[in-house]
């Protein structure tokens, strides 16, 4: 990574902002977007919560599109086979018509992009990130 100090400061304070939130979002439960209807006399109160799981895997995904230019041999590598896996889960869960077993889907992309933060956390340690 090889940039001036004052871009390399902001490249650097950029990441660490979306890795905080990252943890942020890790220290909700995990689940499925919901509807809740609340009932008040003559009419309804309707609450639509989001799918932290979807919000948990864009995050992470985004911090690999953020770091892919940068990207070493070995994270090219291991990029690479989640990647693949992702894909296949596409096809596993998909009906070829671009519908998915929404909950099976999500919790299975899930696991891989957990794994891809891992690689990712690796990844800038070894570039001196973290």
């Amino acid at each position: 990574m090889e940039e001036t100090q004052n871009e390399e400061t902001t490249f650097k304070s950029l990441i660490l902002n979306h890795l905080q939130r990252i943890l942020e979002l890790s220290k909700q439960e995990f689940r499925g977007g919901q509807t809740r209807t609340v009932l008040h006399g003559n009419w309804k109160e309707i609450t639509i919560e989001p799918d932290v799981r979807r919000q948990m895997s864009q995050a992470i995904e985004f911090l690999s599109f953020l770091l892919q230019p940068y990207y070493d041999d070995e994270m090219k590598k291991k990029s690479d086979e989640i990647e693949k896996k992702r894909k296949e889960n596409i096809k596993k869960y998909g009906d070829g018509k671009g519908k998915f077993d929404r909950d099976d889907f999500r919790v299975q992309k899930l696991s891989l992009m957990k794994d891809l933060f891992e690689q990712l956390c690796i990844f800038l340690q070894r570039v001196e990130i973290l």
